[in-house]
């Protein structure tokens, strides 16, 4: 009988003691699958491996990465990575390790660090490009996508509209108060003065689909300030599921006014860089106007209660 000498780190990280108590064991390793290759091991009776439990962090990657056992597999990868993404070790465009890199990080087969980025592909986390600089790559994140997906299971959860407004109402004010950088805010201002302005056109045309988009951009420029994502996407989110609802209702000439002259109200604050007033302001125009459209959806929908 032919003893053959294995390689614990790569065959039997399953249990911390592994008895063999057979003399022959058929493996098939998963490259050769459906090519009918396969190798025969013999093992003499009662053969014991040991191997310690401890992860070590690989020395070939930036350490953001540790060592996995191979009974976690590839989820346990997927969630390395999508953590080290939302620490923000890993940034959109950053371009991950190769396939033979990420498994001599991770302790695991080529096979399963494949299996782990078709499931990040999958869900839309990193892209693969090709050529000289091709590989896997963390993706940009489609906000409106991820918008859409939220916004329809929000959407089944029986939210109204009162709730919505007073969450808009809040986030706005704390923004302004407390989350926009205070400074070099005048291509911001500038952009709010043009929405305003354009609201006021096409109101005058007629277009009252075009005048609600002038005005939801106003808002969701207050957001942008921020420079955070979060707060953009869940700011977003708000003003897409107010949008659906508005653009239902027929609003009148002096809410159409009215909302325009506190938008101008709004912006000569943040001009003279007052967020205390900015802010009372933008609560005062939320909370109003977000009751008249609900009362006005009221009278114009055709279920009477």
């Amino acid at each position: 009988m032919t003893k053959i000498m294995l390689d614990k780190n790569y065959f039997v990280p399953y249990l911390n003691v592994i008895h063999i108590n057979i003399y022959v064991l058929k493996w098939y390793h998963p490259i050769a699958k459906g090519s009918k290759i396969a190798w025969d091991f013999q093992f003499e009776p009662s053969l014991q491996i040991e191997t310690e439990q401890k992860p070590s962090y690989s020395k070939g990657s930036s350490g953001m990465f540790k060592k996995l056992d191979q009974n976690q597999m590839y989820e346990k990868i997927t969630n390395e990575i999508m953590d080290a993404i939302f620490r923000g070790d890993l940034k959109p465009n950053d371009k991950l390790q190769s396939e033979h890199e990420l498994s001599k990080t991770f302790g695991v087969s080529r096979v399963t660090i494949r299996e782990a980025l078709l499931s990040l592909k999958h869900h839309g986390v990193i892209e693969v490009r090709q050529g000289a600089k091709g590989g896997a790559y963390v993706k940009k994140m489609d906000i409106d996508n991820v918008v859409l997906q939220i916004e329809k299971v929000l959407r089944m959860t029986h939210i109204t509209i009162e709730q919505i407004s007073d969450v808009r109402s809040v986030l706005e004010s704390v923004i302004i108060t407390r989350l926009i950088n205070q400074k070099d805010n005048e291509d911001y201002i500038r952009r709010m003065e043009e929405t305003i302005v354009k609201a006021e056109t096409h109101f005058k045309n007629g277009n009252a689909e075009e005048r609600l988009k002038s005005n939801i951009e106003f808002h969701s420029i207050i957001s942008e300030m921020t420079q955070n994502g979060f707060i953009m996407m869940m700011h977003k989110i708000v003003l897409n599921m107010l949008h659906g609802f508005f653009s239902h209702v027929r609003a009148s000439d002096k809410m159409v006014r009215q909302t325009i002259q506190e938008h101008r109200e709004i912006t000569a604050a943040l001009k003279a860089e007052d967020y205390i007033r900015a802010s009372a302001l933008c609560k005062e125009h939320i909370e109003g106007i977000d009751k008249l459209i609900s009362k006005k959806s009221k009278e114009q929908s055709l279920l009477k209660k």
